[in-house]
Formats: C-alpha cells, structure tokens, sequence
C-alpha cells in the first residue's frame, strides 16, 4: 500500500467498482482499491450494502479524476428517467448538491448542475472554482470535542493509577486516536480531525497511558 495515496471513493458494487477502474487504468492514472467488505454475512442476503471496497489514489490525481467523470457522466444524464427523485428537488436543495458535492454521488451532483441550468439558475465555472474554495475551507475546520467527554478522557487516565493495564491501553488508544487521526479534503489534502487544543489533551492521554501501562507491566513483573 502506497501511504501517499488518498481516499477518494467508496463502493458497495463490484461491478460498479470495475467500472471505475477500468476508467483509472484508460486513463494511466495510478491507484489503490482496500477491500473493507464483511468476510462473512450472517444473513446470507449477499446484500451490498455489507460490501466496501475503498479506492485510494494521489492527491495530485483528484481534479483529473473529477474531469473524467463529468466527461462520462454528461452522456448517462441525457438518458435519466423523468421520475427521477432529483427533478422533484427545488433550487435551493440542488443548490446544496452543488455546494456539498463531497456527499453526494458523482451522477447526482452533475445532474443537480443540469437541472439547475435548464431552470436558469446557471452554474457557471467561476461559481463552480468559488464553491469548492468554501467548500474546503468549510472542511478544514476541526471537529471540537465536547467538555464533558475531556473530562471523562482524563478520569479515565487518572484511573489508571489505581487499576491494571486495560485502563492505561484504553488511555492510549484514544490518545493516539485524537492526537492523530486526519481526514482527506475533496482536494487531496490532508488535515488533522481534532483542533490544536483538542490534540494536546489527546497527547496527554497517550503518554499518560503509555506511563501507567508500563508501569502496571512492571509492577506484576516484580512482584
């Protein structure tokens, strides 16, 4: 696995996700597909639904990636059925499409724009380049952990004083989970999930765990 590849795209179809590839492969254009499926369905429905399959490709590839799907997708939108869910949608709905396009599928956002030019809302490609620089800016903002589970993350570290070693591991598993995790804008670019402040209460779990796992180590060691 190349780390410098993104995710870009989750699949629940095989034949869907071939479909997509194929158009990489045409196009020489490198990637990466992580199968997340269940191994097993206890409900032997074979349902989709319980299928994942990621596709990962660089950062640098993603605006060529959009291109060639708009260039595909302008011939199936022709083709749409009349009773298509998205014609009964109003302006400001498919409005929210364009705005939030990392939400929705690829063919629904290219018809939202289709839908909204034939009722003289024109989306012009200066409004198209102004949304996406909100839509990221928008994105960029971190998520901010609510007080009450701070507190709770510290109890839980400070409790590793007094009880064994699951109490320090859980410590730093939220730690690291909050001191590292990072999300891909619809850019390619990465950023960190948590804000600064957040990262430094996330840093103190970590090593705070780290401290009294090791410490519970040496204690049932030498004892």
């Amino acid at each position: 696995m190349n780390s410098d590849y993104k995710q870009f795209q989750v699949f629940n179809n095989i034949e869907t996700l071939n479909t997509f590839t194929n158009l990489f492969s045409d196009n020489k254009i490198d990637f990466e597909v992580e199968n997340n499926s269940k191994i097993f369905d206890p409900s032997f429905a074979n349902n989709d639904f319980e299928k994942e399959y990621i596709v990962k490709i660089h950062p640098n590839d993603f605006e060529k990636v959009y291109d060639l799907e708009e260039e595909i997708i302008k011939n199936e939108i022709q083709n749409t059925p009349e009773d298509y869910y998205l014609f009964d949608y109003n302006n400001s709905e498919l409005l929210d499409i364009v705005n939030k396009r990392d939400e929705w599928n690829a063919f629904d956002y290219y018809l939202a724009k289709k839908i909204l030019n034939d009722r003289g809302n024109l989306i012009t490609e200066e409004k198209i380049i102004e949304i996406k620089k909100e839509r990221i800016e928008e994105l960029k903002k971190p998520t901010e952990i609510k007080s009450i589970w701070i507190i709770l993350l510290y109890l839980i570290t400070i409790l590793g004083i007094f009880l064994p070693l699951f109490i320090g591991l859980s410590s730093i598993i939220y730690g690291y989970f909050i001191r590292s995790m990072k999300k891909t804008l619809p850019n390619g670019e990465s950023v960190y999930q948590f804000s600064e402040k957040d990262r430094k209460h996330g840093t103190v779990f970590l090593f705070g765990g780290i401290f009294f796992f090791i410490f519970w180590i040496l204690f049932f060691a030498l004892k």
